[in-house]
């Protein structure tokens, strides 16, 4: 169990920082969708 829990809880991080990655990225993509219509 000791040796479970830290690499469940690195799997959670990763997967909230690739969310936070594609979601910063999608962001990223509509401002410069914006900008360039400007």
């Amino acid at each position: 169990m000791s040796v479970k829990w830290p690499t469940l809880i690195s799997e959670q991080l990763l997967m909230l920082f690739y969310i936070l990655l594609s979601t910063g990225a999608f962001k990223n993509k509509v401002a410069t969708r914006n900008l360039a219509r400007i």
